[in-house]
């Protein structure tokens, strides 16, 4: 499948991306009001009028998000390679809904919002989502994968008391499914990044572990991977992490870490999402498209809109509460 006209329609979207220029000047800005002017600079200028005030700017930016997901499902006639960007918002407001209904002990999703923890961009309504946890009723666009996990979930949980093995749980259904459909596909492209992804989920499983002074435990472990069970239940050290990391074939993350010191396994943790999610930009933009022609361009146009949103979001929130602008510099190196 080939997306050259979307592809090319981004291309031209791609200098309104944020730049470092944009956001040291919100940074360095004086008043928020300051800060908000630099959002007529980016895509969001079609969503600023006269009357718009500076307490619209997250309001702003969640629409620019939707847009975007929109340009790229209208761009590609829904294609299903794009689950790979969709699901895991999807398995993110199945956990938050289960744990509502698990923990909160709710009847249903009362406040389908940002602010609840839920995603706006999964492609699973509120409606349907509410059905299939609350209801067991599952309509006929949840994979199947997440239907097993969803009817295991209440007894698993009511066995362990722990929300935690839940979370997992959702977690492997997300790359069984994602395993399955670039088999379905025949995509060498998908399963390498596939792979790629259950790979680095294990190895942050492994430091989250290390930071809340957990084992780690085989239904923490996600298989599919090139991690086996035994290197993931390996015990590492603030010391050890970067040559456990040259010797099972993270060799980026182990040349960025090499001569870094961290007082805890938190900073450790903070660094390496932040060192995987600019691993990720680089390694879809070096992967070989095979046959999906111009996939690539909207999937890294998307995460980098996803990372800017962030970005806009904490320092707008950021100038709002007085944040000195070291502190705001600090927070967003690890966004």
């Amino acid at each position: 499948m080939k997306f050259l006209f979307l592809a090319g329609r981004i291309r031209a979207l791609q200098s309104r991306l944020l730049s470092s220029a944009q956001v040291e000047r919100m940074v360095m800005a004086e008043t928020v009001e300051d800060a908000f002017r630099v959002f007529s600079e980016l895509q969001y200028a079609e969503y600023l009028f006269p009357d718009t005030k500076v307490d619209d700017f997250e309001k702003i930016i969640d629409q620019g998000l939707l847009e975007t997901k929109e340009l790229i499902v209208s761009g590609t006639e829904n294609a299903v390679e794009f689950d790979i960007l969709w699901k895991p918002f999807d398995v993110n407001n199945f956990k938050r809904a289960l744990k509502e209904k698990l923990v909160d002990d709710a009847n249903e999703i009362e406040n389908f919002s940002a602010e609840n923890g839920y995603e706006i961009l999964g492609s699973i309504t509120k409606e349907a989502l509410e059905k299939a946890v609350f209801e067991n009723e599952f309509s006929a666009g949840i994979p199947s994968e997440f239907v097993e996990a969803t009817q295991k979930a209440d007894e698993l949980f009511a066995e362990t008391k722990n929300f935690q093995l839940v979370e997992f749980l959702f977690d492997n259904a997300l790359y069984v499914y994602l395993n399955r459909l670039s088999k379905e596909l025949k995509s060498d492209f998908l399963k390498k990044v596939v792979v790629w992804q259950i790979d680095r989920a294990n190895l942050k499983a492994m430091i989250r572990a290390k930071a809340l002074d957990q084992p780690t435990t085989d239904e923490m472990y996600l298989s599919g991977g090139s991690m086996d069970l035994a290197v993931f239940k390996s015990d590492i050290t603030l010391d050890s992490v970067t040559a456990f990391l040259f010797e099972n074939n993270f060799m980026h993350l182990a040349m960025k870490l090499k001569g870094q010191t961290f007082e805890s396994f938190q900073d450790l943790l903070l660094e390496m999402e932040r060192l995987i999610e600019a691993e990720t930009t680089a390694f879809l933009l070096e992967a070989d498209e095979d046959d999906l022609g111009s996939i690539i361009i909207p999937m890294v146009y998307f995460l980098k809109r996803v990372k800017n949103a962030r970005v806009l979001k904490f320092v707008m929130y950021a100038k709002i509460y007085n944040l000195d602008p070291e502190r705001i510099y600090e927070t967003i190196k690890h966004f």
